[in-house]
C-alpha cells in the first residue's frame, strides 16, 4: 500500500480511466460541448501523469491546443512519456505540460480559452494556497472565458465509491474536521490528508478572484454509464445516491 505523494510518480500513473475519473472526465465532456468550438486552448490544472489530459483531449475539436500543468516536474515528464506513447489512440490534437513556476502556471495573462481540473484541490490545505491558485487560474484565462473545476464533495463521509472508498475511516464522519481519507479500490493506494473544501468556501474564493456566473452542484452518476467499460456488469455503488464531487462552473472576469 502506498500512500499518496507527489513522489509517487509511477504508481499513480497506473490508475485508470475508470470509475469517479471516467465519470469526472464525463461531466467535463458535457460542460464544454455548447462552447467546445470557441476554445482553441484549453488547460487541464493538476494534470499529474497526463489522464485527465488525455480524457480532455477527447472532449475539444481537432487541432486544440490541449495544456496540462502539475506542480510536480516527475508528473509533467511522466504525462509527456505517456502521451507520447498513446500518441496513436489519441484525437488530433496538440499535447504540451508544464510544471508550475514558483507557484505560477507559466502562460500569459488572458491567453486560455478554458480551464478545467479534476480533483486537485484537496491538495491545497490552505485558504492562502486555494485563493492563490483560483487566481492564478483567473489571470490566464480570457475575460467570459469558462472555467470547469471538480472537487470532492464536502458532503462525503464515509460513502464507498467505484474509485475511491472512504468506508474505513470512521474519522471521516467528524463534521468539523474538513480533512478526509480514503483508499483505492485496488487497496494500493492512501489518500490520507483530503481537505474537502465547503460550497461556501469555495463560492468566496472564486468571487474574490474576479469570477461570474458561478454555479455549483452535486452530480450523481448515470447508471446507464458503466463505470468499468471493459466489464459493463459492475455497477456502480454510492454514486447512484450521494455524489463524490461537487462542480464548479464560472466565467472569468478579472
Amino acid at each position: 500500500m502506498v500512500t499518496f505523494t507527489h513522489e509517487n510518480v509511477d504508481e499513480y500513473a497506473k490508475v485508470e480511466l475508470t470509475g469517479e475519473y471516467l465519470f469526472a472526465a464525463k461531466i467535463i465532456e458535457e460542460k464544454i460541448k455548447p462552447f467546445k468550438d470557441k476554445v482553441g486552448c484549453i488547460v487541464d490544472y493538476g494534470c499529474g501523469a497526463g489522464k485527465s489530459t488525455r480524457a480532455t483531449a477527447l472532449a475539444v475539436n481537432p487541432g486544440t491546443l490541449v495544456v496540462g500543468i502539475d506542480v510536480s516536474p516527475d508528473m509533467v515528464a511522466q504525462a509527456e512519456k505517456i502521451t507520447a506513447e498513446k500518441a496513436g489512440e489519441l484525437p488530433g490534437v496538440l499535447f504540451e505540460y508544464h510544471a508550475l513556476n514558483d507557484g505560477k502556471i507559466p502562460l500569459d495573462d488572458s491567453s486560455v480559452d478554458c480551464v478545467v481540473s479534476t480533483l486537485v484541490f484537496q491538495e491545497l490545505h490552505t485558504e492562502d494556497h486555494l485563493n492563490h491558485t483560483i487566481s492564478e487560474i483567473a489571470r490566464i484565462t480570457k475575460k467570459g472565458a469558462p472555467v470547469i473545476i471538480i472537487f470532492p464533495s464536502d458532503k462525503i463521509t464515509c460513502e464507498e465509491f467505484c474509485a475511491f472508498s472512504y468506508a474505513p475511516y470512521p474519522e471521516n464522519k467528524d463534521p468539523n474536521n474538513s480533512f478526509k481519507k480514503c483508499i483505492s479500490e485496488s487497496g494500493t493506494m492512501v489518500w490520507d490528508k483530503d481537505k474537502h473544501w465547503t460550497k461556501d468556501e469555495l463560492t468566496k474564493a472564486f468571487t474574490q478572484a474576479g469570477f461570474k456566473n458561478i454555479s455549483a452542484e452535486y452530480p450523481l452518476a448515470d447508471p446507464d454509464l458503466p463505470p468499468y467499460p471493459n466489464n459493463p456488469s459492475i455497477p456502480w455503488k454510492a454514486e447512484l445516491h450521494t455524489s463524490p464531487f461537487l462542480v464548479f462552473s464560472a466565467h472569468s472576469f478579472s
